[in-house]
């Protein structure tokens, strides 16, 4: 998957987190963010920052993990695909 398509699902993916308030249930979206942060952890396999990163567990209570938590980690992944984006050698060297 190459990384604008990346940037794509994630786009649209915080977009829906932010409509969400904060007591709703997120754990239905885990599955995509670890989708997303493996995809994104194969096109940058020599990225410090996305290799440190882990996938969530994913469980049975969809209250595991809450909208603000996601908004930040969906935001994190958006930020660091658009910096090597932006400085494609960056990634290939490792930050």
């Amino acid at each position: 998957m190459t990384d604008t398509t990346i940037l794509k699902m994630l786009e649209e993916t915080s977009a829906a987190v932010a409509k969400m308030k904060y007591w709703m249930p997120g754990g239905d979206l885990v599955p995509s963010y670890n989708s997303i942060l493996e995809a994104a952890k194969a096109n940058h396999p020599r990225d410090r920052f996305l290799q440190s990163l882990r996938p969530l567990p994913v469980g049975k209570d969809p209250y595991a993990i809450n909208p603000p938590q996601l908004k930040v980690l969906f935001g994190q992944l958006r930020l660091v695909l658009e910096t090597l984006a932006a400085a494609p050698e960056a990634g290939a060297r490792g930050r």
